[in-house]
């Protein structure tokens, strides 16, 4: 593998400034009887993974919520009764909020969804939202405190626990960053950026060669064709660990 396309991989992780992926706040937001999503993926810098259009939140066969495989099938659970009512309240402003983003006016978006989380606080999306922004302001501590805050709301939101691993990991806090993506593959296995994530921070941060290679193969299995830049660092991780380099 050469080093250009290391130095790619090495922010594999990182989030793309332009566009917020909000689909699956949304969803959670809004739909009272649970939501099948199959997505909740970040953009990702190095052009690695593209992002989907805003799709309708209602709607589990919107072909925009495919990830990269069908393979996935997490749902997420419907809203409680209270959540529900404050979801309708708060639709006008979130949606608004989710429009900010989509034109990059974070700090307009922020402070709007500050202000639904104020009078809203059983709502999780918004929060989930607050840590990507706070993200691209690289104010990783608020950022944390957003995303505890979603997984508060909802614990096994397993979108929310990788968003939580990539700022424990820019952080240096390696050991919790595995907690929480392992988490949230035990919660959806066929999470492939969850995968994704976990190699790269098993390989490039824990130097643990077998455990990254495990889960970019299982990355790997789950797209619907070969990406060969992940397949030139698994190839690179064999030959390191025939090496002995384990």
């Amino acid at each position: 593998m050469t080093q250009q396309i290391r130095n790619v991989l090495i922010n594999i992780a990182l989030i793309n400034k332009v566009f917020i992926n909000t689909v699956l706040s949304l969803c959670f937001l809004l739909t009272g009887a649970g939501c099948s999503i199959l997505t909740g993926e970040i953009p990702l810098q190095g052009d690695l993974s593209d992002h989907p259009e805003m799709a309708d939140p209602t709607d589990p066969t919107d072909p925009t919520l495919l990830e990269d495989s069908a393979i996935t099938k997490f749902v997420l659970p419907a809203l409680n009764e209270a959540q529900r009512l404050q979801a309708q309240e708060a639709k006008r402003d979130y949606e608004k909020a989710l429009e900010y983003l989509k034109k990059g006016e974070n700090k307009r978006s922020l402070t709007l969804l500050k202000s639904i989380t104020a009078r809203y606080p059983d709502l999780s999306g918004p929060w989930l939202n607050q840590g990507i922004i706070h993200i691209n302001f690289n104010n990783l501590i608020e950022a944390e405190k957003a995303f505890k805050q979603a997984l508060a709301i909802y614990p096994d939101n397993p979108y929310t626990l990788n968003m939580l691993g990539i700022v424990l990991r820019e952080q240096g806090q390696f050991k919790k960053a595995k907690q929480h993506y392992e988490k949230a593959l035990k919660i959806d296995k066929h999470y492939a950026k969850a995968h994704l994530n976990l190699g790269i921070l098993a390989d490039l941060y824990l130097r643990n060669f077998p455990l990254a290679l495990d889960h970019f193969e299982q990355y790997q299995a789950l797209q619907p064709t070969s990406d060969r830049r992940i397949s030139g660092w698994i190839k690179d991780l064999k030959r390191r660990i025939r090496a002995g380099k384990v």
